[in-house]
């Protein structure tokens, strides 16, 4: 079902860039931590 709503999204972009910055924040507090 969440895939589906991010085919809804109008921008899949966006969300992939999103992703992204997520993904990012989380290997920084890994190697912060």
């Amino acid at each position: 079902f969440y895939l589906d709503n991010l085919a809804v999204v109008p921008e899949p972009s966006t969300v992939g860039v999103l992703g992204l910055g997520l993904a990012g924040l989380l290997l920084r507090r890994r190697r912060s931590a």
